[in-house]
């Protein structure tokens, strides 16, 4: 192919420039590997049964320059897209030419013809996206906007148009989208922003964005509240102080992020900006858990974080990093989407889709509608990872390989990536079985890059071959058992915690196991008016649970007063008592009694069929088993082996799946002497056992 130079965003690439220096600065670093090569050793171990996390994290990708026609009109290239399974999708509003043909400030309003942006954005949403759309691109000198539609004047003083103007113009692209039935919800105000108001932000600049910034935020609200307005330099912390004090709200934090802006950066640099860059405070960026807290702080909604850009590297005066399409490309692409997804990052927009042959950054040959490795590396993550799949424990003996592991559905996945151009051994640990992997690496050459897919046992190394980046994957038996605890370890070490009123005691003792040597001894002083002694287990939220635990009250029945009554067992949702067993006096006699709710009402007291009374220094086993449903929800309660309450045909998920069990004395009121519960040997499980 003859030598290009193509025009993107104001930007000349010159592929075979580029080429020549990458050779020139790199061609002292071997890139072959021999296969006699003996591999170093890595050990990684991971634990499926210890959560660390949950994912936040969907994958997305830009459309600009040549790639957004060719897209909308390309099937096979929304197809690779459909197929990588990309949540989000940014473009600037006027790639496809300026849908506003002229506007006429004397009635806030304009000509427009919106046949291509909605062709576009209706085939976003076919492949199960939706788009953020940018409006207003800042001109690289900071004299304005670029976008301007015809017949929109620019005020002399800022530079920008009037915000009055640009509110109008802005609420239009919101009403119209409402009047067609496409819900876009996403929107930056102004790309890049700083280079209008400066990267150490000129004070009088920033305030003439932020009118801007303010009316058409206001405006777009009033046409639909359900928007999302953000601007891609809300991580700065001049600008996001700012916003604090002097903006209207911001829906999300987001930012631009590339490993570098020049040709000389190392691979090894490139891998450490992967992982850390604008991820740690700076001196003039917040990282995003802290964007996030002190917006939070100060305003009270805590915001999802998007990096609206990004890529390898921003370089483009000598032509584009060739990297971009290699596997180094694919690591620092992996590498940086782990990160994102341990910093609870909600979207990342992979800067862009496609580009012409070795011209540009895309990830897709718009030559041939072929990828390149960075392509599947994010299709080998967007097709195993969904939002809400619980992130598990992972470890790598070397820092030559990152790894991360997650649950989908009932299938493990680690995720492997290899930061060396050498042989790795990668040995799995903690689990057993075989193991389906796929994989990238060097031994396929990146001109015609293609997945290898194969199955090994779990004692058997895996090799890679360079750089890559592997997926890893086994079907997990179902683990029906969550927690369980004989007390035999002579403490809560087991449990999250315990919980007690003043003069009330926890203790695990050995005075009358039921089993074993050990037992929980649970002690009320009966001098308060409402007194807790319990221990507590906090679990990811189910909706579906099975308890079983044995429980012997030596001490302080029969209960005073009707009415008298505690718990020893309850299950909560977000701190919501969702079902509450235990004891309750009625009519002269303690009997076994239920709470449960029922949507947002409290149940109870339900109490246990006749022949159930309780007596003192005997070990009854109570089983409570709990389906969440929001109309056919089921609680039932057993006591050795014998069903003596069940509630049906109610819902039970109001506040959502149970994440806490407390065991011992719970809520107890108005018990008016000691009392003493045992309690030993009990299961939490997601099943009947």
């Amino acid at each position: 192919m003859g030598m290009k130079n193509v025009r993107h965003n104001g930007r000349i690439h010159s592929a075979w420039l580029a080429l020549a220096i990458y050779i020139s600065i790199f061609s002292i670093i071997p890139m072959n590997i021999s296969v006699a090569e003996e591999p170093a050793q890595v050990n990684v171990t991971v634990d499926p049964n210890k959560t660390i996390g949950v994912n936040k994290y969907s994958l997305g990708f830009q459309l600009d320059g040549y790639d957004i026609n060719q897209w909308r009109v390309n099937a096979t290239l929304r197809d690779l897209a459909k197929n990588a399974s990309f949540k989000l999708v940014r473009f600037f509003e006027h790639r496809l030419g300026k849908p506003c043909i002229y506007w006429d400030e004397s009635t806030k309003s304009g000509v427009w013809d919106w046949t291509k942006i909605d062709d576009l954005v209706r085939k976003i949403f076919e492949i199960g996206a939706e788009p953020l759309i940018v409006l207003g691109f800042a001109k690289f000198d900071g004299s304005g906007l670029s976008t301007l539609p015809n017949g929109m004047q620019v005020n002399q003083t800022t530079l920008l148009p009037n915000p009055d103007q640009w509110a109008a113009y802005c609420a239009e692209w919101v009403r119209h989208f409402k009047s067609v039935g496409l819900p876009v919800r996403y929107y930056e105000i102004v790309n890049e922003a700083f280079n209008y108001f400066g990267w150490n932000p000129d004070p009088v600049k920033l305030k003439y964005f932020m009118d801007l910034f303010n009316a058409a935020a206001r405006a777009m609200r009033a046409v639909n509240p359900e928007v999302m307005i953000g601007n891609d330099e809300s991580n700065k912390k001049v600008v996001l102080d700012y916003f604090i004090r002097y903006g209207e709200p911001l829906d999300f934090i987001s930012f631009h992020r590339y490993g570098a802006n020049s040709l000389s950066v190392s691979e090894s640099d490139l891998f450490k900006a992967a992982e850390t860059k604008y991820l740690v405070e700076t001196t003039n960026k917040y990282a995003p858990e802290q964007a996030v807290k002190i917006y939070k702080e100060t305003r009270g909604v805590d915001l999802p974080v998007i990096v609206s850009e990004g890529n390898l590297n921003s370089a483009y005066s000598s032509g584009a990093d060739p990297r971009t399409r290699t596997m180094v490309g694919a690591v620092y692409t992996a590498l940086s989407i782990r990160a994102f997804i341990l910093k609870n990052i909600t979207y990342s927009v992979y800067f862009t889709f496609g580009s012409y042959g070795t011209e540009g950054i895309g990830m897709v040959n718009l030559e041939n509608n072929q990828p390149w490795y960075p392509y599947y590396a994010q299709k080998m993550i967007g097709n195993n990872l969904a939002v809400g799949d619980k992130l598990v424990y992972s470890s790598s003996s070397s820092e030559d390989v990152r790894t991360l592991a997650w649950l989908n559905g009932e299938r493990l996945n680690i995720l492997l990536m290899s930061k060396v151009d050498e042989l790795r051994a990668v040995y799995i640990t903690g689990v057993k079985g075989q193991i389906n992997y796929m994989k990238i690496d060097n031994s396929i050459s990146w001109e015609k890059p293609e997945v290898q897919m194969g199955t090994i046992d779990s004692t058997k190394p895996l090799i890679l071959n360079g750089y890559a980046v592997a997926l890893l994957q086994m079907q997990m038996k179902k683990q029906p058992v969550i927690f369980k605890d004989n007390f035999e370890t002579g403490d809560f070490s087991n449990w999250t915690g315990t919980r007690t009123t003043a003069y009330e005691t926890v203790k695990v003792v050995n005075f009358m196991p039921q089993e074993g040597t050990f037992h929980c001894r649970f002690a009320l002083n009966g001098d308060e008016k409402y007194e807790n002694a319990y221990c507590y287990k906090k679990i990811d939220k189910v909706d579906e649970l099975y308890v079983r635990a044995y429980v012997n009250i030596p001490k302080g029945l029969p209960l005073t007063d009707n009415g008298d009554r505690f718990f020893i067992l309850r299950l909560t949702a977000g701190g919501n008592l969702i079902v509450g067993f235990g004891l309750r006096r009625s009519s002269g006699v303690d009997k076994w009694v239920l709470y449960l709710r029922n949507g947002n009402n409290l149940s109870g007291p339900i109490y246990g069929t006749a022949g159930t009374s309780v007596v003192t220094g005997k070990w009854y086993c109570i089983e409570i088993y709990w389906k969440g449903d929001s109309s056919n929800g089921l609680v039932e309660v057993y006591i050795d082996g014998i069903k003596i309450i069940e509630v049906n045909n109610i819902n039970t998920l109001y506040f959502g799946g149970v994440d806490e069990i407390d065991f011992g004395v719970i809520s107890a009121a108005g018990v008016q002497k000691s009392l003493i519960v045992y309690g030993d040997n009990i299961v939490i499980s997601t099943t009947r056992m």
